[in-house]
């Protein structure tokens, strides 16, 4: 899979050739820093507020999207090789927003699923019967074509932080990829930190 269009990108397209450079100073405001996190000397004013939506559409947000890329500070760019075909839904129940995965890892398919529970922040939930307290927001969203969304897990002495590059199909704009890279960046994470399925050998529909 290569570029399909001008500014479309696919999993398999070589990364922008600037990594945050133009895209982080068009960062809204409300893509701030965990509290604890933040970067010095970057040369970009960013808010720590993370309050990113006035008002979130659990209805035009659930369905089937498509992840392609994942960043996160134990994650390391040797995943691409062993991170396959990566597929989420997300549909409510009782109040909440059940999201499912599904990965393709050779000629197994993995899954697993969990319960999201709404906070009083739009967009922002806590994940249900956890042990270690973990919060998934959706920072970006158009509904029909991308989504990104970050998650924070305080362990014992660590936090776990993933960002997820979600997409109704398996190709997406070069302007949202460097939001993807961008937030990453903004989160303390560098270029080793991101990874992308890989896409070799397989079908997609």
């Amino acid at each position: 899979m290569g570029v399909s269009e001008p500014g479309l990108l696919t999993p398999t397209s070589p990364l922008p050739p600037t990594f945050c450079q133009e895209a982080c100073q068009e960062l809204p405001r409300g893509w701030g820093l965990v509290p604890g996190l933040r970067g010095q000397n970057t040369g970009i004013t960013r808010s720590p507020v993370t309050i990113q939506f006035a008002s979130f559409d659990e209805d035009k947000f659930q369905g089937e999207w498509y992840v392609l890329g994942l960043a996160g500070n134990t994650l390391k760019k040797t995943g691409n090789s062993v991170l396959g075909p990566f597929i989420t839904s997300f549909r409510k129940g009782n109040g909440n927003l059940v999201a499912i995965f599904s990965m393709t890892q050779g000629q197994r398919c993995i899954s697993w699923s969990y319960v999201l529970v709404p906070l009083q922040q739009p967009g922002t939930y806590s994940v249900k019967n956890l042990e270690e307290p973990e919060e998934v927001q959706v920072f970006d969203t158009d509904y029909t074509a991308f989504a990104l969304m970050f998650s924070k897990r305080q362990l014992t002495n660590q936090f776990i932080l993933r960002i997820h590059l979600l997409s109704r199909s398996w190709a997406i704009k070069t302007k949202v990829m460097n939001k993807f890279i961008c937030l990453a960046k903004d989160k303390m994470l560098s270029k080793d930190h991101v990874v992308f399925p890989n896409l070799r050998g397989t079908t997609l529909s």
